[in-house]
């Protein structure tokens, strides 16, 4: 925690430090989200949050946005959690995604920002990955969900996850 902003250690799938990442914990901060640069080992496209740490189950990852919603959702259990390093999921995520599992569920915040990730989302489809997603009441995020108490309903929400074209229209 360095002025307001907690950060994050960003590795690649061996664990290597490839950059830091940060996320604001004071309303007053200029930016929510701060990153380390491109550079040649350090791309937000070709990096997912929580890799090194990655338990697939059940042959699902679940992808969310933020730090917050995979430190949050592994507490609770689903260890099968990464996170985006950006607003929207890139090919380059989604091509890794599909050389570890066969399934992809994308938990997005439920407000416009997370329904137009939806959206693009729709262009990654990778052979032999299912993209799957699930909605958010408006206003949640993964975090603020398990938070409150919802893991239950979370669970739920997650068995019955719609393939992504029927859940971003």
């Amino acid at each position: 925690h360095v002025d307001g902003i907690l950060v994050f250690v960003d590795g690649d799938q061996e664990g290597t430090i490839v950059g830091f990442g940060g996320r604001a914990i004071d309303s007053s901060a200029q930016a929510k989200y701060l990153n380390s640069s491109d550079s040649p080992i350090f791309n937000k496209r070709k990096i997912l949050f929580g890799l090194k740490q990655l338990q697939i189950s059940n042959d699902a990852v679940l992808v969310v946005e933020g730090y917050f919603d995979v430190l949050t959702l592994h507490q609770a259990g689903f260890k099968n959690t990464v996170a985006l390093l950006g607003t929207e999921i890139t090919s380059e995520q989604s091509s890794m995604l599909a050389t570890l599992t066969r399934e992809m569920i994308l938990i997005f915040d439920g407000d416009a920002g997370g329904r137009s990730a939806l959206l693009k989302a729709l262009r990654m489809s990778q052979p032999g990955l299912t993209v799957k997603a699930v909605s958010l009441p408006e206003g949640f995020d993964p975090d603020q969900y398990v938070r409150e108490g919802r893991v239950t309903e979370l669970e739920a929400l997650i068995e019955k996850a719609k393939p992504v074209q029927d859940a971003a229209i």
